[in-house]
């Protein structure tokens, strides 16, 4: 079901509602309790000081075994805060807090936070290390140690951090010229259950760090538990203590749940025989409006009563028709009038597919990689990508290179790169030089269609396609001559072409979007003329009146039929730019939306635009902007072997877009952002952003 419209149709009428996002406070502890002071019961008056969440917890504590006579250590409450102290001995103390509740009901698969603010201390005279730390694991495996958790952060006293998932220290650094020691603090982690990403925030001293974000795996998708610990290092000479405070610990939790439905709706004619009484069910807090449209075919939709408030029962509502013959729908905005897509980036990440350092690399000796092609099929990722066959080399070309991992696309382990395509030397076709810009689905029968840009000395770029069984051995198709070519004739005029195929099934049609650009003069000064589109039931582009083109020959978007000329090449006619911009890199079949997404522009301009089935703007005509600072080249979205998209079962609205594309490497064969400085910059490889996409 689409997320965001639930429909109903009753006679003449169509209601409709839009989901909204809603947020909840699972649980608040204050730790204040009658009287302050001391108290050594960790769960005095929990219930109250707890009232401020939709949950409350007790806890349980405990204690490493003292080395000695002295207490090992003590939790209790201190002037309305947890206080965990470890009193120091010849051997690791530690002192531990955890959750009875299991909160697992309210936060997993979804969107939520943690945050509490802290405090650590030591006597002045002590100079041992000690730490504090949080960790989330499932109800069935509890920690002994946050480290050992699904996911734990640890504060030391030294100004060092740690973050660690399932054991595993991810990041081990220090907060340049700071320590922890008797600074109040707030620390917050945003988890991401949708997309398996963590994001740890931390203030100190008015001061807001990033300390990343991290991949997390849940042992057990339905249970989450906490625990606090804090520790203190052996020391020969024991005879201090260590304190760590935690207040107004917290829970929220984000879910895009629907409102409710607003059920079956009422059309009645009005008293003596006068206008027309509708009616529904409504849900408090929501705001809802009439529409009126006297013609289904050809009328347009027109406001009659807005601004109607949700009581939480039956509303009914009158209008006079403007004509005898109406058609009604009621709806619950979202926010307003309009409702945009939302991007996300929850994590930046290299791609280790194995490939050569750029040691050694100079500006007349460089190589690249760039505008990949992904899919996900059967557990496998699979990426086809653009580079040079021998990086480094001063006889370069571009070929097709490919890779897979069955693992986490930029966490995992990827296979070494082969080259799988690469140009037909001495053919003189159009891709005797060049082979780049790989669009890859696959068929329903399982034949890979790859559609590329190809380029020979003294022409232009043009598009052919090749077919392979198993996405490795190719076949070139169409007797090896391309399908679509350059704009005009061979001249600097044209000297780009038609190239950047990018390829998406939408029901039985396969949709391709490219670009065609040629050169206002021979001094390479751009003129653009824009993206195109073509579609065809047949996957070559081959099969005769089986080919459309959407074209504008004064009417607006229209589908055309298109034949196939000499050479097999096909008679486009390129009268429809979609968006008239430099480049298009990728489209997505969003299929629970119905609608297009289309990556446009270049560099930091890049927008996501969202078009109907005729490449119309919808939702927004301004396009969404996408953080694409991560990326240089093309890029690609991980989707299902047919270039679509499905939303998320357990995030209605939310897609899941693991981003791939072209990033900047150094020239000590480290991942940078853009510069401007280029040429501090030799070359380019595969990197990628987990981004989430939420549609109201």
């Amino acid at each position: 079901m689409n997320s965001r419209i639930t429909a109903r149709i009753l006679g003449l009428l169509l209601c409709m509602g839009l989901g909204m996002a809603q947020a909840e406070v699972v649980f608040l502890d204050t730790f204040s309790f009658d009287g302050g002071g001391v108290e050594d019961d960790v769960n005095v008056n929990y219930a109250a000081r707890q009232s401020g969440g939709a949950l409350t917890s007790t806890y349980t504590k405990g204690q490493s075994a003292s080395s000695f006579s002295q207490l090992s250590a003590n939790n209790g409450l201190l002037n309305d805060a947890l206080r965990q102290r470890v009193y120091e001995g010849t051997v690791t103390r530690s002192a531990q807090v955890k959750t009875v509740t299991d909160f697992g009901a309210s936060l997993a698969g979804k969107t939520w936070t943690v945050s509490y603010d802290g405090r650590l201390v030591l006597p002045g005279d002590k100079d041992v290390i000690g730490w504090a730390g949080f960790s989330c694991e499932s109800a069935a495996s509890a920690p002994e140690t946050p480290a050992a958790g699904d996911f734990a952060v640890i504060l030391c006293t030294d100004g060092s951090y740690q973050v660690y998932t399932d054991g595993v220290c991810q990041t081990n650094a220090t907060i340049t010229g700071s320590d922890f020691l008797a600074q109040n603090y707030h620390l917050e982690t945003v988890f991401s259950e949708v997309f398996g990403v963590a994001r740890v925030s931390f203030s100190l001293g008015g001061t807001d760090y990033d300390l990343g974000a991290f991949r997390v795996d849940w042992d057990n998708r339905t249970s989450r538990k906490f625990e606090f610990r804090t520790q203190v290092a052996s020391d020969a000479t024991p005879l201090g203590y260590f304190d760590s405070y935690v207040d107004d610990l917290t829970f929220s939790a984000v879910s895009n749940a629907v409102p409710p439905e607003m059920g079956d709706v009422s059309l009645e004619v009005g008293p003596g025989g006068t206008g027309v009484v509708l009616g529904w069910m409504t849900a408090t807090g929501q705001t809802y409006g009439v529409e009126e449209c006297s013609d289904m075919i050809t009328g347009e939709w027109e406001d009659v009563i807005t601004n109607i408030a949700g009581t939480g029962n039956r509303v009914s509502v009158t209008n006079q028709p403007a004509s005898e013959a109406g058609f009604y729908r009621a709806f619950y905005y979202l926010t307003g009038d309009e409702y945009v897509p939302t991007f996300n980036v929850a994590a930046n990440a290299k791609i280790q597919i194995p490939r050569p350092t750029s040691a050694g690399l100079t500006s007349t000796n460089w190589c690249y990689d760039y505008a990949p092609s992904a899919m996900q099929e059967n557990g496998t990722n699979k990426v086809w990508w653009a580079g040079p066959v021998e990086p480094g080399s001063t006889n370069w070309c571009d070929v097709i290179l490919y890779a897979t991992t069955t693992n986490d696309p930029y966490f995992g382990s990827w296979s070494s790169w082969q080259k799988v395509f690469g140009p037909s030397i001495g053919s003189g076709k159009f891709d005797e030089t060049h082979t780049a810009d790989p669009s890859v689905i696959r068929h329903t029968d399982g034949t890979y269609f790859m559609y590329y840009g190809g380029l020979k000395e003294n022409w232009n770029t043009a598009i052919g396609v090749a077919t392979s069984p198993d996405g490795i051995e190719w076949t070139r198709q169409n007797g090896g001559t391309h399908i679509i070519q350059w704009e005009s004739p061979v001249s600097w005029e044209s000297i780009y072409g038609a190239g950047q195929p990018s390829v998406t099934k939408r029901g039985d049609c396969y949709y391709m979007i490219y670009t065609s650009i040629k050169w206002a003069d021979s001094n390479c000064v751009k003129k653009v003329t824009g993206e195109f589109v073509i579609r065809s039931t047949d996957p070559h582009f081959e099969e005769e009146n089986s080919i459309q083109e959407l074209q504008d020959n004064g009417n607006g978007p229209e589908w055309v039929t298109i034949n196939r000329g000499p050479g097999g090449l096909l008679q486009v006619q390129r009268s429809y730019s979609i968006l008239g911009l430099q480049n298009s890199w990728d489209i997505i079949y969003l299929k629970d939306d119905d609608v297009f997404m289309v990556y446009a522009g270049a560099g930091d301009n890049t927008k996501c635009y969202f078009m109907n089935e005729n490449f119309e703007k919808v939702w927004t005509d301004d396009g969404v902007f996408f953080d694409s600072t991560w990326f240089k080249e093309q890029r690609s979205v991980l989707a299902a072997s047919d270039g679509s998209l499905s939303e998320l079962s357990n995030a209605p609205g939310t897609y899941r877009m693991d981003v791939m594309g072209g990033v900047y490497i150094d020239k000590d064969g480290g991942y940078s952002l853009p510069t401007n400085n280029v040429s501090n910059i030799f070359y380019y490889d595969i990197g990628g952003q987990i981004v989430e996409l939420t549609i109201p």
